[in-house]
């Protein structure tokens, strides 16, 4: 009996400890402790540059620079701000961009992602999984994807985490980057509180999100990053909602979506899903509702402007170099060229690719080109010449000069948006150069885009974008997302609601001229020494501050978006599907042969003599077209996929296996959102907590945790101790009485 009470008191005892400790500590005002917070604040703190040493074979490395588009993965050691990391993963990454560094004969300098648990599952940087490395390619003022986070910080939109980080590579300096968090479990967990729902990374097939059936295997441009054995019920039932008048409340966070695309379209950020490209974008479901997860903003801020879609030319010719003959695709150039089949068939234009060596067939390796030669504004990205070939074709300048495709060397007339019917082909090709080991750029000639393909992003089309139809080169019904959004008179306010706000606020000239001075102040002394930089300091600081600044854009955007606001300016979406506009091409192209030339040349066969472009040639006027129609600009490309040859593997524009996940902060002080927390609700005295998955490298633990955990450790020891004690003790033999020690005293 008294075993058993005492038994009832330790219970007892139990029960009021954990009502205590469970109804006391969460009011004692103690603070969250969390990985996460530790990486947000070790990594990616943004009042200084940070510096991220990575040491490796240097036979790796090597092999890495001489194969990029392998994309292969290679060990290396990582240090960062000191915090040494042993046997991490690192390869180069991107898409376009890839393509376009892997073209140069003078820069090595790729991003990169480094995967610190690619060997080791329970490798981390202070929580952190993955790291990616931009190297803010075609952005002069290499500011366009951290204001775009700042942005989506400040409306309360979850933005990866993203610091400048100064990068060196075996000892070399390789520059100045900007690392940004993947989006993938750590930064989920820091987000959403869990980590266990759907992530897609949508790009191809299915990123318009248009209904094609209720199979989902028929959505293969989805890309599922989490839970392989997912059924993926939620995300049918979100397709079928949005494209079919249902209550888009049940199926997503719609007033995140809101401040999503009010924040993108405020940044004319058409290299996204309101764009032709419809990419860019993560999907997150939570518990059956979906959010838009922002990504990849280096052409923010109409770095790809009003009318761009298309026209990048495709990674034709593949296996092209050191002479190896491909398919020879010619690039598209001029910015408002399609890419033409190889030969130097119907008038392909100039900047063709290492096609068949020694300038053979026309379609001749177009030799080192140089760009921004003779006209135009950022002039045509160099092609890598095949083998032997010789003086072939000149790249085309900025605005749609046209240069001639020959083998050779012979420089053919090309007028070219009025340039001189004897002028030479702009560029004036130098010899063409041995290929280097750059595998697979054949066809890549992007003649008219250059590295600047912000070059126009201030012009009227851009400026103006439409904010009742935010859609570039499509249409809302290709789009079905923000038209079952914004087709609700109740959302439509709310959306213009934080239009008003962004332009009142974020985009106000005070904020951004702050912004833009403390971070140009901040990095330009890095850009200066920065020995593989794309763009000079004084671009930099051009972009900080006057008249062709980012400040200069977001107030005049500002009062674009007053204006359409109060209905003063009406502004009619640009839906065509235009292949022009890069490299400061006029948005009015849109792919179309300008009045009386961009007539490409036509390549004689085997190097023979060029046909001058002719206002009223059939085989001249737009580049030659695919499936060989003359003379007529080609269509917008259907589902977002290149024609012909152009079409890379798969037929889709999108990253490799891997790569998608690739590239959040939290750390501005706006909307609620700080360090990283979200306000979704939890757990009492635990902030944005709202749900489970948590574990070591990721999960959120608060002092309180700990204390609870180590009471009720030493409760169940002494529970254990107290049981084994009664367990053991026996009880005591009972005395002979007097009587019983007679009895067997006579019995003996």
């Amino acid at each position: 009996m008294v075993k058993n009470r005492t038994i009832v008191a330790a219970a007892a005892l139990l029960v009021v400890l954990f009502v205590t400790v469970t109804a006391v500590l969460p009011k004692a005002g103690l603070e969250t402790v969390s990985l996460a917070d530790t990486y947000m604040d070790k990594v990616f703190d943004k009042s200084k540059v940070h510096t991220v040493d990575i040491t490796m074979n240097p036979k790796d490395l090597q092999s890495i620079l001489d194969n990029p588009l392998d994309e292969e993965m290679m060990q290396a050691n990582v240090n960062v701000d000191g915090k040494q990391v042993d046997g991490v993963g690192i390869r180069v990454k991107g898409n376009m961009t890839l393509s376009s560094v892997a073209q140069m004969e003078d820069s090595d300098r790729y991003s990169f992602k480094i995967d610190f648990d690619h060997y080791n599952d329970d490798e981390n940087l202070y929580g952190l999984r993955k790291l990616n490395l931009n190297n803010n390619y075609s952005d002069p003022t290499q500011m366009r994807e951290y204001l775009s986070y700042e942005l989506m910080n400040k409306m309360d939109v979850p933005a990866p985490g993203y610091a400048y980080m100064y990068v060196t590579i075996n000892g070399k300096e390789w520059g100045l980057y900007l690392g940004v968090e993947a989006i993938e479990e750590p930064y989920l967990q820091r987000n959403f509180g869990n980590s266990t729902g759907d992530l897609y990374k949508p790009d191809g097939t299915g990123s318009d999100l248009k209904w094609i059936s209720d199979r989902i295997k028929d959505y293969t441009g989805l890309n599922l990053k989490t839970n392989p054995n997912s059924t993926q019920t939620a995300m049918l039932k979100f397709l079928d909602t949005i494209n079919h008048g249902g209550d888009v409340a049940d199926v997503a966070d719609v007033d995140e979506m809101l401040r999503y695309f009010a924040a993108t379209t405020a940044l004319v950020s058409l290299d996204s899903y309101q764009g032709q490209m419809k990419h860019n974008y993560y999907l997150y479901e939570q518990n059956g509702k979906f959010s838009m997860l922002p990504w990849d903003y280096n052409m923010a801020f109409a770095g790809f402007g009003v009318g761009m879609g298309g026209g990048m030319g495709g990674r034709g010719g593949m296996n092209g170099g050191q002479g190896r003959a491909g398919n020879g695709n010619a690039g598209a150039a001029g910015g408002n060229a399609a890419a033409a089949p190889g030969n130097g068939a119907n008038g392909a234009q100039a900047d063709a690719g290492a096609g068949p060596g020694n300038g053979v067939n026309g379609a001749g390796a177009a030799g080192q080109a140089q760009g921004d030669a003779g006209a135009g504004q950022g002039g045509g990205a160099p092609a890598r010449g095949g083998q032997d070939g010789a003086n072939g074709g000149a790249a085309a300048a900025g605005n749609g000069a046209d240069g001639a495709a020959a083998g050779n060397g012979a420089n053919g007339a090309a007028p070219g948006n009025g340039a001189p019917a004897d002028a030479d082909a702009a560029g004036n090709a130098n010899p063409g150069q041995r290929g280097q080991g750059r595998q697979g750029m054949g066809g890549m000639g992007m003649g008219g885009m250059g590295m600047d393909m912000a070059a126009n992003f201030m012009s009227e089309d851009n400026i103006n974008f439409s904010i009742t139809t935010p859609v570039s080169g499509t249409t809302l019904d290709e789009r079905p997302l923000i038209k079952a959004l914004l087709s609700v008179d109740e959302y439509r306010e709310k959306y213009n609601t934080y239009l008003q706000q962004i332009a009142d606020g974020f985009f106000a000239e005070e904020n951004m001229q702050s912004l833009t001075t403390q971070v140009s102040s901040l990095i330009a002394p890095y850009v200066e020494k920065d020995p593989t930089k794309f763009y000079t300091k004084d671009q930099l600081l051009e972009g900080a501050s006057g008249d062709k600044s980012l400040v200069k854009f977001a107030t005049e955007r500002a009062e674009s978006i007053k204006k359409q606001l109060s209905g003063e300016l009406v502004v009619e979406a640009k839906t065509d599907g235009g292949f022009g506009g890069f490299g400061g091409q006029p948005p009015a192209m849109n792919g179309q042969a300008a009045a009386g030339g961009n007539g490409g040349a036509q390549a004689a066969q085997n190097g023979g003599p060029n046909a001058a472009g002719d206002p009223q040639s059939q085989a001249g006027g737009a580049a030659a077209a695919p499936q060989g129609q003359d003379g007529q600009a080609p269509p917008a490309w259907p589902d977002g996929q290149m024609p012909g040859n152009m079409q890379p593997p798969d037929g889709q524009m999108q990253p490799p296996q891997g790569m998608q996940g690739g590239p959040g902060q939290g750390n501005m002080p706006w909307a609620g959102r700080q360090g990283g927390g979200n306000d979704r609700g939890g757990f009492p005295g635990m902030p944005g907590m709202g749900g489970n998955n948590q574990n070591a490298e990721t999960g959120r633990f608060t002092t309180a945790d700990l204390i609870i955990a180590a009471v009720f450790f030493v409760l169940l020891i002494g529970v254990t101790l107290f049981a084994m004690f009664f367990n053991r003790r026996r009880t005591p033999k009972a005395r002979r009485t007097e009587s019983q020690a007679t009895e067997q005293d006579i019995a003996s």
